[in-house]
């Protein structure tokens, strides 16, 4: 390293075009920015020979037992996702004044935190090589990085110094130094100040923990909110798939316990949290709300089904809706919503039917299968009935949990030749009794 002399450190307030500002952003008030850069930067490191022999600050910062503390800091903060962008102002020069008179100069810093907690602080630099040189500024350059930064409104964090860069002149020890467009910035003379150069200074050059705290304003307030799609007119039996979409749901939330959020249709969720059973329908969403507080989703849903524990819900007698709450172990309450949805007595909606024999020719006194099939606009229940000719030969109920699908069985009643198999659907109080269809069907010695 060539021999020590004056450094200038100068910290204030630019905030680059790549800052945009957070969704919900808020504003934040007096931020401070405590950072001593590295120990040998900061002083009393008898190796780092004479960089701290001289100092002096100005504007909005002193010299503090940590650090120098740069205060009144302002800038944006999204408490949701924690992207911040703070800005300083103020100065500091430490250095030699005896010895070459280099000056190096870190003005105007800027602490971002982008997505994941990834951070950097970036400032202005100038420099010269000595006294008799002229200064050079480098605007925004970046310092160092700052990982994981917390989503908080206090918090510290050490920036790397191991494996950061490889620059050329000179190779640096083991890639220990600095955020690499410092390096980049900064004449040879003077890179060594912030890398490892196999010199016994080089554990007093290891960046320094960046430590900010702030208040903030005008942040958003969550409140929870669900709509549904197509809810007009509803007759009790109709099924249909609408879109549910909630907005207001505070972001902040996740984490920990909380993975997630359940978006389900039935009676009203509150106090029913362990038992998914008597919902008619349900889904998990494992990343919502979105970093603005919001989901959207689908929902197929009927207004009057069986639940797993076997009890019947009816949306005319029973108050039936969509349901959110935090998922897994309902471990916060501030997602919990319950938007009713009401039904109407079903008009009776119209039917169809297909049936299909699984053979078209049988010997006499053996048995056939018959595949039934309603498809309607509600839950198609109720009675069924096979007939040939004027007889019948088959009776059967189909049931909610059949999904309009009956498979029955035919031996008894069937004559030799060919004939025709009718299947007719009888209806219930929702679906009319205008579903048949037939099947051909020959029958030989």
């Amino acid at each position: 390293m060539n021999s020590p002399v004056f450094v200038g450190v100068t910290v204030g307030a630019i905030v680059t075009g790549t800052m945009s500002a957070p969704a919900h952003a808020a504003t934040v008030e007096q931020a401070s920015l405590t950072w001593r850069l590295s120990d040998c930067a900061f002083g009393g490191v008898p190796a780092c020979g004479s960089l701290t022999e001289a100092q002096q600050t100005s504007g909005n910062v002193a010299k503090a037992a940590t650090g120098w503390q740069f205060t009144q800091g302002s800038g944006t903060y999204d408490p949701a996702t924690g992207h911040s962008a703070i800005a300083f102002s103020g100065s500091v020069t430490i250095g030699n004044t005896n010895r070459g008179g280099y000056a190096i100069s870190f003005t105007d810093p800027v602490v971002y935190v982008g997505d994941g907690g990834a951070g950097s602080v970036s400032a202005d630099l100038t420099y010269r090589e000595s006294a008799a040189a002229p200064s050079v500024t480098v605007p925004d350059v970046r310092l160092v990085d700052l990982p994981a930064v917390p989503n908080a409104r206090q918090w510290e964090v050490t920036p790397p110094w191991d494996g950061v860069g490889t620059p050329d002149t000179p190779a640096p020890v083991d890639g220990k130094q600095f955020a690499q467009p410092l390096i980049d910035a900064l004449p040879a003379s003077l890179r060594n100040w912030f890398r490892a150069s196999g010199s016994s200074s080089d554990a007093a050059k290891r960046p320094a923990a960046v430590a900010v705290a702030f208040t903030s304003s005008a942040e958003p307030t969550w409140s929870p909110e669900v709509t549904v799609s197509d809810t007009a007119g509803w007759g009790v039996n109709q099924i249909r798939t609408v879109t549910v979409k909630g907005t207001g749901f505070d972001p902040s939330k996740s984490g920990g316990p909380v993975s997630g959020m359940y978006v389900v249709f039935g009676p009203n969720a509150s106090g029913r949290y362990g038992d998914p059973g008597v919902f008619g329908a349900a889904q998990y969403l494992p990343v919502a709300p979105d970093a603005a507080g919001e989901f959207t989703t689908q929902l197929t849903i009927t207004g009057r089904y069986q639940d797993s524990n076997g009890k019947t819900w009816d949306g005319l007698a029973d108050q039936l809706g969509i349901s959110t709450w935090a998922a897994h172990s309902h471990a916060i309450s501030d997602w919990d919503t319950f938007t009713p949805i009401t039904f109407a007595k079903a008009t009776k909606a119209s039917a169809d039917a297909k049936a299909r024999l699984t053979k078209k020719k049988i010997r006499k006194g053996t048995k056939v299968g018959l595949r039934v099939k309603v498809v309607a606009d509600a839950v198609p229940t109720g009675q069924i009935v096979v007939k040939r000719g004027g007889k019948v030969l088959k009776r059967s109920t189909l049931r909610v949990k059949h999904d309009g699908v009956k498979r029955l069985t035919l031996r008894k009643g069937l004559k030799f030749g060919k004939q025709k198999i009718w299947f007719v659907y009888l209806g219930n109080e929702g679906v009319r009794r205008d579903a048949s269809n037939r099947v051909s069907l020959r029958v030989v010695r």
